[in-house]
């Protein structure tokens, strides 16, 4: 079954705001209130399989099968492995260390390492959140931020706030399994330089979220036919 995305770009009347929603709630809850900020994207999918199945291979995955999404990301972190990362980070807050995972390792388990910080995990999928100024070549250090409310209260102008959602329902006998990003930049100079940057990774980033739910999908396939 294809995916169906839903990208939204931002026109320059958007209307902007630096106060993100709450990140303490569900990851259905979180994937609603996350709808409305200014760049967002959603994939979904059905699964031949019951939820808990589902689920169950969302925590499994590993960065081994994801192979477009593994060469794409290396590509995208080029410049930073070979010039050395940008040192910049927020006034205030703590740089996060971001080291490459074991391939191996369920690729949740990564995230930590890569500067997310998890937001929620409950029955009804993850939710994990990062701050960073994604727009350039050589990405700075995102920020370390360590709960769910030092995410919700960050607003440091130049920054932007990215939530991501893996979430799954009963659908049809099956299951219905959905990702979305939704990014919220903490002024208007942020929110300029991200709209550059995204126009020229959405369709990549597209790509590695349809691999992401296609992995999944038949992780838990197999997992119903064993």
């Amino acid at each position: 079954m294809a995916t169906t995305p839903t990208p939204h770009t931002p026109s320059a009347s958007t209307t902007h705001s630096s106060t993100a929603p709450g990140s303490r709630a569900g990851s259905l809850a979180l994937a609603n209130r996350w709808a409305e900020a200014p760049f967002r994207s959603r994939y979904t999918r059905w699964v031949d399989a019951p939820p808990e199945d589902v689920r169950r291979a969302m925590d499994e995955l590993t960065l081994d099968e994801l192979r477009l999404g593994r060469l794409l990301m290396a590509v995208r972190t080029l410049p930073s492995r070979v010039g050395g990362r940008a040192s910049t980070a927020a006034p205030g807050a703590r740089p996060s260390r971001v080291a490459h995972g074991d391939g191996a390792r369920p690729m949740l388990d990564t995230f930590a390492s890569r500067g997310f910080l998890p937001l929620c995990a409950d029955a009804d999928g993850i939710a994990a959140g990062i701050i960073g100024q994604f727009w350039h070549a050589r990405v700075p250090r995102p920020v370390g931020i360590t709960d769910a409310d030092a995410f919700d209260a960050f607003h440091t102008p130049g920054w932007a706030k990215a939530v991501t959602t893996i979430t799954v329902v009963p659908e049809r006998g099956g299951s219905r399994l959905s990702t979305s990003t939704a990014i919220h930049p903490t002024d208007d100079a942020a929110r300029r330089a991200f709209g550059r940057y995204w126009r020229l990774i959405d369709v990549p980033s597209g790509l590695i979220r349809r691999e992401w739910l296609a992995a999944i999908a038949r992780r838990a396939r197999h997992a119903r036919l064993s």
